[in-house]
Order: structure tokens, then C-alpha cells, then sequence
């Protein structure tokens, strides 16, 4: 076995043994503080979580072994981890957009930063951190958003639907008033005017039989 891969395991065991010591970080110097972007989450949403990095504290740290690995993970309620990004320490900064590594390094800070779509189910009450493989651990802060994740709702719209209900019932619908029947009896007269007006028409001409 390389050396390189020995060091590597080593920093494995490492974040092991401080996920299970330390799954949400403690308040205090930040030699590594976790930075969510929202305060609150929306359902599917795209969030980001950014971890500023005390390069110099890291470098003067008494670690058993090189760190060479920076985690980025979301701990359950129930103190279940998921890793959100694990990537390389230190790493090339070069990339402001990158979903999962680090964005720069300016005057011994560097910023990394990783990703992820929020979800309820899964990730409501929450908690995001920063690590990275040093023993005894390095010391971590977390903002407010970083520590329980609180999701809101977003208002639907239902749709409308219509049913017989809204239709008038037929005891509902208005009586024939004197006027309406008046108006009836008008129109049924006119009707048998004119219908006697052309039988006289057709009569001069010859076209039917008079009486």
C-alpha cells in the first residue's frame, strides 16, 4: 500500500470518528464555519451551503495525520448523516460555480461550497456542516440556517369545479308573469294574421280554391 493511500484511509477514519463525535459542530473559534444560503426551504429547491475555511488555522493545527479531505454533510434529527460533498483538501480554487469543491481562496480564507435540492420529507429539522479530517477535531460555527432546516409552504391554487349545484334548480326558475303571457297570446295572433294574409294572397292568384 502507497503511502498516499494510507494517508488517505487514515483521513477516512478520521472524518468517521468526527461525524460520530461531532455530527453538527460547536460553537466557538471558527477555524471552519458552515454558511447555508437560505435561512428557510422550499420544497425542490435548489439551495446552497458554503463552508469558510481558516486556512492557516487548518495549516498550524496538531493534527494526528495531513487532512486531505473536507466533508460536507446533512445530519437527520436521529443523527443519520448523508454526505452532500466530499471532495478534496486543500483543493484547486478556480471555480466560483462548482457544485461540489472549492469556489477560492482569498488572503488565507477559503471558500467551498457544494449544492443540493431540498427536500421536506427527508431533510426537515436537519442540520448541515463543515468538516475536515484532523484529530482532535478543529473547532466549527454554523449559522442559523445551517441548524435546523425549517421548510415553508408554498400556497396551490385548486381548481374550480363546477357541479349540478351551481346549475338553478327548476323551482328556482321565475313563473310566466301576466306580461309574458300576454306577449304569448300577441305572437299566436300575428302568427294566424299572417297565415290567413298569404291564404288570401294565394286565393286572388288563383293558386288555391277560395271558399
Amino acid at each position: 500500500m502507497t503511502k498516499t493511500k494510507i494517508t488517505n484511509l487514515l483521513n477516512s477514519c478520521l472524518l468517521l470518528l468526527l461525524l460520530l463525535r461531532n455530527p453538527t459542530g460547536t460553537l466557538g473559534a471558527a477555524d471552519i464555519t458552515t454558511i447555508c444560503e437560505n435561512s428557510t426551504y422550499t420544497d425542490g429547491a435548489t439551495s446552497k451551503v458554503f463552508c469558510e475555511i481558516n486556512t492557516t488555522a487548518v495549516a498550524s493545527a496538531s493534527c494526528l495525520g495531513t487532512p486531505s479531505l473536507l466533508l460536507i454533510q446533512l445530519t437527520s434529527p436521529d443523527g443519520v448523516p448523508t454526505i452532500l460533498c466530499q471532495t478534496t483538501y486543500p483543493g484547486t480554487c478556480t471555480n466560483p460555480n462548482v457544485d461540489c469543491g472549492c469556489a477560492n481562496n482569498v488572503n488565507n480564507s477559503a471558500k467551498y461550497q457544494a449544492q443540493f435540492t431540498a427536500n421536506e420529507i427527508t431533510q426537515k429539522g436537519s442540520s448541515i456542516s463543515c468538516t475536515i479530517g484532523c484529530e482532535p477535531p478543529l473547532s466549527t460555527n454554523t449559522t442559523v440556517g445551517c441548524q435546523s432546516m425549517t421548510f415553508i409552504s408554498v400556497p396551490t391554487t385548486s381548481p374550480i369545479l363546477f357541479t349540478t349545484n351551481s346549475l338553478p334548480a327548476d323551482d328556482d326558475k321565475p313563473d310566466c308573469t301576466i306580461p309574458c303571457i300576454i306577449g304569448i297570446v300577441v305572437a299566436i295572433l300575428c302568427a294566424i294574421i299572417i297565415i290567413l294574409i298569404i291564404l288570401g294572397v294565394l286565393c286572388k292568384m288563383g293558386k288555391i280554391s277560395c271558399p
